[in-house]
């Protein structure tokens, strides 16, 4: 499965997922970030839909498992 990556979203969407981590929230500007229209019309995190329904599911998984 080929997932598009790009340096700058890596960096920041990294440097969220530890903040959500520790702190177990996005702020407001944070949610804005991803949330952003591209030139098609699309919010940014939507180019990530496959990465975040595997995690979704492999989450969902563990926990009817245990």
């Amino acid at each position: 499965v080929l997932f598009r990556s790009r340096p700058c979203h890596a960096r920041v969407g990294t440097s969220m997922a530890e903040w959500y981590q520790s702190k177990g929230f996005l702020t407001p500007k944070q949610i804005a970030y991803w949330r952003k229209l591209d030139a098609k019309g699309n919010m940014k995190i939507a180019i990530y839909w496959r990465q975040l329904l595997a995690a979704a599911e492999r989450k969902a998984s563990a926990v009817a498992g245990a």
